[in-house]
């Protein structure tokens, strides 16, 4: 697949667990490079690749990415440091 690097991530996310840590891949057919560029409607190429925004998508993985960052950062406040 030209211009993706989804074979490799893929293959990646099944690593023995010894190498690697549980990661949740999400895989969005049909999406391009620089899905959540809303200045890339419509789509460019660039360089080969095909740059183009999809809403749904941009949507889906902000989401997904601010349930993670709540999920695993512990909140303080500027200046307090942080237990280790």
């Amino acid at each position: 697949m030209r211009g993706t690097r989804r074979s490799s991530a893929v293959k990646w996310s099944h690593m023995p667990r010894r190498i690697a840590r549980p990661i949740a891949l999400t895989v969005y057919p049909g999406v391009h490079h620089n899905f959540d560029v809303a200045l890339l409607t419509p789509g460019v190429r660039y360089r080969g690749f095909w740059l183009e925004y999809n809403e749904p998508a941009a949507k889906d993985a902000e989401e997904k990415t601010r349930a993670f960052l709540g999920a695993h950062l512990v909140e303080t406040t500027p200046g307090e440091p942080t237990a280790k």
